[in-house]
Order: C-alpha cells, then sequence, then structure tokens
C-alpha cells in the first residue's frame, strides 16, 4: 500500500472517529440537558489527552481502565486549572458503539455519577483497535 493511501485512509478513519466523538458529546449534553443539568463545553486539549488515552488502549500499550488517569490530570492542568475532574472509559464491539457506551455508562453508578456531576467541561477521544473494537475516553472537568 503506498504512503499516500495509508495517509487518506488515516485522515478517513480520523474524519470517522471526530463524527463519532461529536456525536458522543452531543448525547451526553442532551441527557445532561434533559436531567436539567448544564451543557458540557468541548475542550480540545482534553480531547487530544483523552484521544491518546483511547488510542493506547487500543494499539495495547495499556489495557481498558483509568492507568495514567493522575498523569492525564496533571498534562491537562500545566494549561487549565480545576475543581474536580473524572473519567468514564468504555469498551465495545457492537454494530451502534456510541449508545453500547452510553448505556453501559448510564447503568454503572460511577459511570453515571461522572456523566451527572458538577463539570462544565469535557473531553472526549474514541480510538478502535485492530478487532474493530471501539476504546470511548471522555475526561470530565470543573474549571
Amino acid at each position: 500500500m503506498s504512503k499516500y493511501i495509508l495517509l487518506i485512509l488515516l485522515s478517513i478513519g480520523n474524519v470517522y472517529a471526530n463524527n463519532m466523538e461529536t456525536q458522543l458529546y452531543n448525547d451526553i449534553n442532551s441527557y445532561r440537558v434533559s436531567h436539567g443539568l448544564s451543557k458540557l463545553v468541548l475542550n480540545t486539549n482534553i480531547s487530544n489527552v483523552a484521544h491518546t488515552h483511547s488510542q493506547q488502549i487500543a494499539s495495547g500499550v495499556i489495557p481498558i481502565g483509568h492507568s495514567g488517569f493522575n498523569t492525564r490530570i496533571k498534562l491537562i492542568s500545566k494549561t487549565m486549572s480545576y475543581r474536580g475532574v473524572s473519567e468514564n472509559v468504555a469498551y465495545n464491539t457492537s454494530d451502534d458503539p456510541i449508545n453500547t457506551a452510553i448505556d453501559g455508562w448510564l447503568h454503572s453508578t460511577h459511570h453515571y455519577a461522572n456523566i451527572m456531576g458538577n463539570y462544565n467541561i469535557t473531553g472526549i477521544g474514541i480510538a478502535q483497535n485492530k478487532n474493530g473494537a471501539y476504546i470511548f475516553t471522555q475526561i470530565f472537568w470543573l474549571k
């Protein structure tokens, strides 16, 4: 495969991931608003850190979970202060990966508390592993 074709495929994958991230962001905000909470503001810096975490899981560098959470927070806090922070991570191979991730989070006490928490900023990163599974990371931030 030529480098040019590979770059096009990577770009298409990035556009798809960005569209999924936008959908997840909109769906989480819709859920919050439907329960009387304010919308979260999407932050590029936080999203970049969330995406790196999802990509590391997808590539097998780290296992699914919250490994390195404190390191991610320290990295983000170099550019913005915080009063509260949390993180949701999900992994699935569903034909409807976004709704499956959100449904799982809403049926988990800890993840649900993060979605409904006192946060005003968020970042989202989605990656896909070689087997087609999607990895989601959403970081919640209170400035």
